[in-house]
């Protein structure tokens, strides 16, 4: 089985810390034009 890396995706792929708050603002009402300006994407 190949480790897991800790480093921390960039560009195009979703930190864990990322998702976490996707799902938070989701479950808040927030719309996806409005969770990307506050993630900065």
């Amino acid at each position: 089985m190949t480790p897991m890396s800790l480093v921390e995706p960039r560009g195009r792929y979703l930190s864990f810390a990322e998702r976490e708050e996707i799902a938070l603002d989701r479950a808040a009402g927030l719309g996806v034009r409005e969770i990307a300006r506050r993630l900065g994407r």
